[in-house]
């Protein structure tokens, strides 16, 4: 008899992207411009972890590709708010 998996619960995270930081602001109004958002308030969008991912693989492909040639300890030397992200959703599966 086997035991079910109890761990399938899905993970919301709250990021914040400021207003002056260009890559930074590019992200939020690609996010702004994605079909699948919902506004929370004047500053809050919910949107999905695979939305973003979707936006991070077209629009900012460069710096993946670069996150994913260069070395573990030279990366953070590299790092954007992009990385994180894209990281993020690579690592925690449960994001919806």
């Amino acid at each position: 008899m086997s035991t079910p998996n109890k761990n399938n619960f899905t993970e919301i995270v709250d990021i914040v992207l400021y207003r002056y930081n260009s890559v930074d602001s590019k992200l939020w109004s690609l996010i702004k411009r994605e079909s699948g958002h919902r506004k929370l308030d004047q500053d809050s969008l919910l949107v999905s972890a695979e939305a973003i991912n979707r936006i991070i693989l077209i629009h900012f492909r460069s710096e993946v590709n670069k996150f994913q040639s260069i070395e573990g300890a030279m990366v953070y030397k590299e790092a954007t708010t992009i990385y994180f992200m894209w990281k993020m959703l690579n690592e925690i599966k449960s994001l919806k």
